[in-house]
């Protein structure tokens, strides 16, 4: 599938030229989908590439070859290809397409007849034999199969192939042409860039429309009531049935999307659960802990919550009768700049404690301590931490205030942030003291250098496909392409779940509702995730971070 531009001439990609009187009265008009800049939906079998598909508003239309009349034999795809490596342009455009098309059945023709090279039988006979398997497919009795005429990706007799599969082609040989980018574009005379707000504004999805913010109070999982709203909600499942799914509840399905297990999350509850068990009769002041380190975007904030909603809903088991006076889970965020005061602040804030401005840190800071010990709190999970500059006075004192809170708190303190080993947290004598008490995980990219790496990443793109509520993708598709999705992402596992989250938003909105390697490539991912690719292509990668070749299909 890709998108085009009906022109006066009719559809042309592959240097082939398609056209027919049922594109009149669209020649040159918006399709209404902005989101694919106003192009029309076209769909083709390499198998059978005498016609093509096209979606108009009243459903898809057949448009045929201008030249089929010329080519009386079978021919894929890749035998035309044949023979644009093989017969010189000496004409203008028009004349040269032609000219292809009578050198293609002149081929044709010689090979079955036994002549020609052997490289031009052997193209010719792959040619009949896929068109006989076309052919064959699209003559079976139609019970439960969908007719050669439904132009949809499991169409009888056709492979709707993702870019990547199939043949290896040159660059410049792979069906669509340099010269041929005003064949893209709509025409010029009839584009308007002015904008139009209303206009716009009738294309857009509005946030509000059944999400989240359409009825209900926002708020942060630092507060008391954002926790447990948190907690208290439904994870998403893959076990859903979306047979009678609105577009709405498909984007808001995928805009929450599931959470998958990596393999440091689960080394963190491993981590986690032996240092509750060794705290527990801890009546100390060194009480353990643990920091998860790690670049930006690997899901550390993520493992933190998680762990932190599993934590409670055991407490909550457990103490079944009085969970309601228990808060087993405190959850913050170090802000910029933080202070002493700031900082004990956050979790005043947290427990829903007022904070008069006459209130000094030592008064904060006693009432905050009552109150979590008064709520049975076990565990203080700290996020942002790298905020913390321990080579100023103000972030100094405020390490030895998260230090004290955990002498007075009877709990176990998790703290995560970007690159927490390197950072000046760990540096000089409050660094020093903080380093032998905590443990250090490390929640890095997933590596795709051994073969159980690969296992674990294809692991994990596959629950991520399977996961997904899409009415036409086609099953296996990212796990096919688990290699390339890592070269995008980096194996960073927020760039991986931003990219199929995006992607299957769009195929929502654009009606396609599957995903497709094209559909990938269309999606710009975070700033980190593009400089990885632009600073360390894959060698022999088909993935052109700088100049992408167009799509096959």
């Amino acid at each position: 599938m890709r998108w085009q531009v009906i022109n006066d001439y009719g559809i042309r990609f592959g240097y082939r030229t398609y056209d027919d009187k049922v594109l009149n009265g669209y020649r040159r008009r918006r399709s209404g989908c902005s989101a694919r800049g106003e192009r029309w939906e076209v769909h083709y079998n390499p198998y059978a590439p005498e016609r093509i598909w096209v979606r108009l508003p009243h459903g898809f239309v057949e448009v045929p070859w201008i030249h089929v009349t010329q080519v009386s034999l079978p021919f894929t795809d890749y035998t035309w290809r044949h023979i644009r490596k093989t017969v010189a342009r000496t004409a203008d455009r028009d004349a040269h397409e032609l000219a292809l098309a009578r050198a293609l059945e002149a081929l044709l023709k010689r090979a079955r007849a036994g002549h020609g090279t052997r490289r031009e039988r052997t193209v010719a006979a792959r040619a009949m034999a896929a068109a006989a398997l076309s052919q064959e497919s699209q003559t079976r009795d139609t019970a439960g199969h969908v007719s050669s005429s439904a132009p949809v990706p499991d169409i009888a007799g056709a492979r709707w192939p993702l870019d990547g599969e199939g043949e290896e082609l040159p660059h410049g040989l792979d069906g669509f042409d340099e010269g041929e980018a005003d064949d893209e574009e709509l025409p010029m005379d009839r584009v308007s860039r002015l904008l139009d707000p209303r206009a716009e504004a009738s294309q857009w999805v509005t946030v509000g429309a059944g999400g989240v913010d359409a009825d209900e109070r926002f708020d942060p999982v630092s507060t008391w009531m954002g926790w447990q709203r948190y907690v208290d909600s439904a994870p998403v499942t893959a076990d859903v049935d979306d047979s009678g799914w609105s577009r709405e509840q498909r984007l808001d399905y995928h805009s929450q999307f599931v959470v998958v297990s990596t393999p440091a999350m689960e080394k963190v509850s491993v981590q986690l659960q032996r240092m509750l068990l060794l705290n527990r009769r801890h009546r100390g002041t060194a009480r353990r802990g643990l920091i998860v380190s790690g670049p930006p975007n690997t899901g550390k904030t993520t493992t933190l919550m998680e762990l932190g909603r599993i934590f409670e809903l055991a407490d909550r088991r457990k103490h079944l009768e009085i969970h309601h006076d228990r808060l087993p889970v405190a959850f913050v965020s170090v802000p910029p700049a933080s202070t002493p005061k700031m900082l004990v602040s956050e979790f005043a804030r947290f427990l829903g404690l007022p904070v008069l401005q006459r209130m000094n840190q030592a008064g904060i800071t006693d009432a905050v301590c009552t109150a979590l010990c008064e709520l049975r709190s076990q565990l203080v999970l700290v996020d942002d931490v790298h905020l913390l500059d321990t080579r100023t006075r103000s972030g100094a004192e405020t390490s030895d205030q998260i230090k004290h809170l955990g002498e007075r708190i009877p709990a176990t303190f998790v703290y995560a942030g970007v690159e927490v080993d390197d950072s000046p947290l760990l540096t000089g004598p409050r660094g020093q003291q903080l380093a032998g008490r905590f443990k250090l995980l490390r929640n890095d990219p997933l590596p795709y250098g051994t073969q159980e790496q690969r296992q674990v990443w294809n692991e994990l793109v596959s629950s991520l496909e399977n996961a997904l509520r899409l009415q036409h993708h086609r099953a296996g598709t990212l796990a096919r392409h688990s290699a390339y999705l890592h070269r995008r992402t980096a194996g960073v596992i927020g760039s991986l779940s931003h990219l199929i989250r995006e992607a299957a938003m769009v195929a929502v909105l654009d009606g396609t509702q599957g995903i497709t390697k094209t559909l990938l490539e269309d999606i710009d991912l975070d700033i980190r995730a593009q400089q990885h690719l632009l600073a360390a292509p894959a060698a022999g990668s088909r993935a052109r971070p700088a100049t992408r070749t167009r799509p096959q299909t």
